[in-house]
């Protein structure tokens, strides 16, 4: 039975199978060279602005690339910034006052080293505002966020004194972009940085790494600081493996939403969720496994059922996948969509008034060496499509699992289900034909008219996401 599911879902993979989930799915960026994507946001008109990076139309080194398409995804026009060296957009957020904000790292500037780069837009891609941020080292941008009062704050792994080895920045502008403090997260040596947040008080959250002298290695770090640049608390978490915290947001209640990654080795990384309150106490904590590397790159709020969106990297069959998981309220399990492509590399995440949800990233485009830009809009039903991280883990018995009759005519029982469970139908080429959540009991009805004559899977899974079994039917017209 293991092995099956294996194979399965290789074909799942390979077939594109979950395709029928998104709105949007397209590649932007020059070709025959690299372009990234660092992040997408909705606009007015109802179209999207593209931030990433590319390395043709004309750009040496690089070049910061937007791009504005309309409501179908369809590339209206795009542009670069940068000069003679290496630029490469990180960040990329919506402004309240109805610009927008790209978070860049530059070789540009006087220093001569690489350095934080503000590039403030409009709708139209004119510059409003350009400026470089940071000290006269490295500064590598993480996080940006923007607080209520229109204040920047950014947030950057920095080489400058005292952290020859690594430090963590974090630097607040006022609206017009005017320095109003710089802090670091701690004085230790050996700091790591990562996703940054302002409270509806003012007061930044961000994340990254600690250094652990006991383990000597990274512990996960997660610290406050008042709308003045006040030092609140710092909350750290560790084994003895490196421990690092990618990405956080705002959940409900004040509560604060962060995910990382802990690395085992260099082929196994597990994915790590945690819910802390205002307080810094750690209200709910999810460790997700998988036998290759998972790792959680962005995390995001989703009031529209009370979920978790993370955007993170999956190693799957030798090659990366972008991957989109869905948790519940109490940090459950609930389900996943993959993106189509060998190499995905997920970077951002915006959930929209629709309760869709946008991300972009970099994907190899199925060409090794070249990489293109990708945006997908996902419409999230109440299944993406399921993935049981905890395969190598626990057993499968689907003895008790009847699909009857057996061939049908498209309508049949499904029995031997305990609690609620989600139903995914595919069909001989691995696409997903239809989903169906029930909450009921031990039998289902499963009606499927539509579906011509051929041979189908029905692959049933719990709320948690662990894998019951998997049935194989024929359907005769």
């Amino acid at each position: 039975m293991m092995r099956f599911v294996g194979f399965f879902m290789a074909m799942l993979f390979f077939a594109k199978g979950l395709d029928a989930q998104f709105l949007i799915s397209r590649t932007y960026g020059a070709p025959g060279t690299f372009n990234e994507g660092a992040g997408v946001v909705k606009t007015d008109d109802g179209g999207y602005l593209i931030a990433g990076s590319t390395g043709g139309w004309g750009s040496v080194n690089g070049d910061v690339l937007l791009i504005r398409t309309d409501t179908l995804g369809n590339q209206l026009w795009a542009k670069i910034y940068g000069g003679v060296y290496t630029e490469k957009a990180v960040e990329f957020i919506a402004l309240q006052d109805g610009n927008f904000l790209i978070g860049a790292l530059t070789n540009e500037s006087e220093n001569g080293d690489y350095s934080i780069w503000l590039l403030k837009i409009d709708i139209d891609g004119n510059v409003l505002r350009s400026q470089f941020v940071g000290t006269d080292a490295w500064d590598i941008i993480k996080g940006l966020d923007e607080g209520a009062d229109g204040s920047i704050v950014v947030s950057a792994l920095s080489y400058a004194q005292p952290f020859p080895n690594g430090g963590h920045l974090l630097v607040k502008l006022d609206a017009d972009g005017n320095e109003l403090w710089r802090r670091t997260v701690s004085d230790a040596d050996g700091q790591l940085a990562g996703g940054v947040v302002i409270d509806l008080e003012g007061n930044v959250v961000t994340v990254g790494a600690t250094y652990d002298t006991f383990y000597e290695n990274h512990a996960m770090a997660v610290s406050k600081f008042s709308a003045t640049g006040n030092f609140i608390w710092q909350q750290s978490y560790n084994t003895s493996n490196d421990d690092y915290f990618t990405d956080v947001c705002l959940g409900p209640d004040s509560s604060i939403l962060v995910c990382g990654s802990t690395t085992y080795n260099d082929t196994t990384i597990q994915g790590r969720i945690f819910k802390y309150d205002k307080e810094g106490n750690v209200m709910l904590y999810n460790e997700t496994e998988t036998n290759n590397r998972l790792l959680f790159s962005d995390i995001s709020y989703w009031p529209g059922d009370s979920s978790l969106i993370i955007g993170t990297i999956y190693d799957e069959i030798g090659s990366d996948q972008a991957l989109l998981m869905k948790y519940g309220a109490d940090f459950l399990f609930k389900c996943s969509a993959i993106g189509p492509g060998i190499f995905e590399s997920a970077v951002g995440d915006v959930s929209t008034a629709d309760n869709s949800f946008l991300f972009c990233g970099t994907s190899s485009d199925y060409t090794p060496g070249l990489f293109s830009i990708f945006f997908m809009k996902l419409d999230p039903f109440t299944c993406l499509g399921s993935y049981d991280f905890q395969l190598h883990t626990e057993t499968v018995d689907d003895n008790n699992i009847e699909v009857y009759p057996n061939p049908n005519l498209g309508s049949f029982m499904l029995s031997g289900i305990e609690n609620s469970a989600r139903i995914h139908l595919y069909d001989a080429l691995g696409r997903l034909r239809k989903c169906i959540v029930d909450n009921t009991g031990t039998a289902i009805q499963v009606s499927s008219e539509n579906l011509e004559s051929g041979i189908y899977f029905i692959r049933i899974s719990s709320e948690t996401g662990k894998e019951l079994g998997t049935k194989r039917f024929s359907i005769i017209r």
